[in-house]
């Protein structure tokens, strides 16, 4: 069995993997180009500003604790990543929807959120990112007939 420590480890090197892997999403093999490079840099930019803007809020309105829950930037970040790679490839979303799982499954067991804070957190960041994502995909020309 690991330790809390072992596991506070894993969890603390969670978001990093997950950022280093959606940075370099565009260069990899199974990224389906519905965002160009630059465009997915832009998204996970605004997406890490949705997240820490977030948090910014919570700390000034109090929204979360207002409703005895705790505003989740761990699951934030997770969930704001998960969901740019919903434009890259369904396999994506489904990989990063299991580590997603397991990840909040750890942060339970470790007692650092709820899952009252984690799905409430995914529930306002989620929509959120998904809309960054989608305004910033290229419009399809219309089609003739």
């Amino acid at each position: 069995m690991l330790s809390y420590e072992q596991l506070d480890a894993i969890a603390d090197s969670v978001n990093p993997v997950l950022l280093g892997l959606t940075l370099v999403v565009p260069w990899t093999p199974w990224f389906k180009a519905k965002l160009r490079p630059v465009r997915w840099i832009v998204a996970v930019l605004l997406a890490l500003a949705i997240v820490y803007g977030m948090q910014f809020v919570d700390a000034t309105l109090g929204w979360w604790p207002r409703w005895k829950l705790d505003y989740s930037t761990h699951s934030a970040l997770a969930i704001a990543l998960i969901v740019l790679w919903s434009f890259a490839s369904l396999m994506g979303l489904a990989v990063g929807l299991g580590v997603f799982g397991l990840y909040a499954a750890l942060m339970v067991y470790q007692q650092y959120h709820t899952w009252a804070d984690i799905l409430s957190t995914a529930l306002v960041i989620g929509p959120l990112v998904w809309g960054v994502g989608a305004a910033l995909r290229p419009r399809r020309p219309p089609q003739h007939h």
